[in-house]
Formats: C-alpha cells, structure tokens, sequence
C-alpha cells in the first residue's frame, strides 16, 4: 500500500509540472504574436445585502347595486380608503411621502351573464400605492404590511393585497 501512495504522489506531481510546462509554452506563443500585450481573463461574483423594500398595496372597493349612484359611491369610497392608508402611512409608520407612489386607478363595472346578456350588478375601483423604504429598520416593514391589511378588516367593501420586492440597488 505504500508503494501505491508514492506513485499516487509522483503522478500528482508529473501532472501539475506538465500543466505548468504546457501553460508556459501557451503564454510563450501569445508573446509571440503579439509583443508587448498581456491578456487577462477571470471570474467573478459578489454578494451584496438587500437595502431597499419595495412595498406594493392594492386597494379595491366594490359595491353590488344596481342604482345609478353605485359607480359614484364606490369610487369616493376608494379614494377615502386610499387617502386614509397614505395618511396613516406618514403617521404611523413614518413614512415620509416622497417614498410613496400612488397609481393604476381604475373604475370596472361586475357584471353577470344572465340570458345570454351582459347585465351590470356592481362597480370595483382600485388604486395601487407603492412604498419605497430602507431595510435599516426592521421593524418598519411588518407596520406596513399590518396597516395595509388593517383597513381590510376596516370596512367589508375595501380587500388589500401586498406584495413585497427586495431592491439590491
């Protein structure tokens, strides 16, 4: 077993200096060619820790009513609904406006196929608002999300959903 050990070695190493022969000879050929140039080549990869958050709430309301004052309603209830969120978003998470986007407001109608016609039966508004904060305070990223899904539980016609993007600037 011993003999088997050395020339284990001495073939580790007849490999490493003919690795080392065979590159010297390579470098010598590019020399070559080309006099006076070194050509480099690597890889690489760094790992680096998110900063930033990017919070995205959905905010929908609807009614189901058939009066003409429905699409009205819904849409001053979503503005209501979306103006408190901001402002309970600055109060009490702190989270000053200029990290926060509001956009995507729309105003659908439901309806439902009864007879082989398209019948109205209630309006759906929705706004999104995207919320940009540091990942410095750790604390301040449950805040969000249990205000945005406070105001869910706040009124039966307003749903929540949020998603959460990890930035690595």
């Amino acid at each position: 077993m011993t003999s088997m050990r050395g020339v284990g070695t001495w073939a580790a190493a007849a490999v490493a200096l003919a690795a080392v022969v065979f590159s010297g000879m390579a470098i010598a050929s590019v020399a070559a060619q080309e006099p006076g140039r070194l050509y480099i080549t690597g890889v690489g990869s760094s790992i680096a820790a998110y900063d930033m958050v990017q919070v995205t709430v959905e905010i929908d309301t609807e009614e189901r009513s058939t009066d003409a004052d429905t699409a009205s309603r819904v849409q001053s209830k979503q503005q209501s609904a979306s103006q408190d969120f901001l402002a309970q978003l600055e109060q009490s998470a702190g989270v000053p406006p200029a990290n926060v986007t509001t956009s995507g407001l729309s105003l659908n109608p439901i309806t439902n196929w009864t007879d082989g016609q398209s019948v109205v039966v209630g309006y759906k508004a929705s706004s999104t608002v995207i919320v940009d904060v540091s990942t410095e305070d750790p604390g301040l990223l449950p805040k969000i999300y249990e205000l945005a899904l406070s105001f869910q539980s706040f009124d039966e016609d307003v749903q929540v959903s949020v998603q959460v993007r990890f930035l690595d600037d």
